[in-house]
């Protein structure tokens, strides 16, 4: 969770940096957002491997996906920076990419309450041998 927040944070100081016209803070911000994308979505799927019912599991997908786009968009918004690497420059591109990473970190920081809700849900189920589980174990 830790990483995703500073993920995004680091993206909108990217973004902010951008606007105002520093775009050499705003390409740090940026490259320095790369790690913390990257982690967020591993931890995505250490999420993913961990989920127990379907929901849990298609959620865990759908974090997943959305960080893994969002480390693309923040890369093709990198390499369309003006750099003396190689100098090529895409203008085009790189501000709606930043912009669609941008939402796409948003709103997974949005769902982020939703996974914690279903990883937490009350399994009511019997393994073999064992009795069914009461509300009052449960503490409803």
């Amino acid at each position: 969770m830790i990483a995703r927040a500073l993920a995004l944070c680091l993206v909108i100081a990217s973004s902010l940096a951008d606007n105002s016209g520093a775009s050499s803070a705003a390409f740090y911000f940026l490259l320095a957002a790369v790690p913390a994308i990257g982690m967020g979505g591993l931890m995505a799927l250490a999420e993913l491997a961990d989920a127990r019912t379907l929901t849990a599991r298609a959620f865990g997908a759908t974090q997943a996906l959305f960080s893994f786009a969002a480390l693309a968009l923040a890369m093709i918004a990198i390499g369309s920076s003006s750099g003396s690497l190689f100098d090529v420059v895409a203008p085009g591109i790189g501000v709606p990419a930043l912009a669609v990473c941008l939402a796409l970190l948003a709103l997974q920081a949005a769902l982020a309450p939703t996974g914690s809700l279903l990883q937490r849900t009350p399994e009511l189920y019997a393994r073999a041998g064992e009795d069914f589980a009461t509300a009052e174990q449960i503490r409803f």
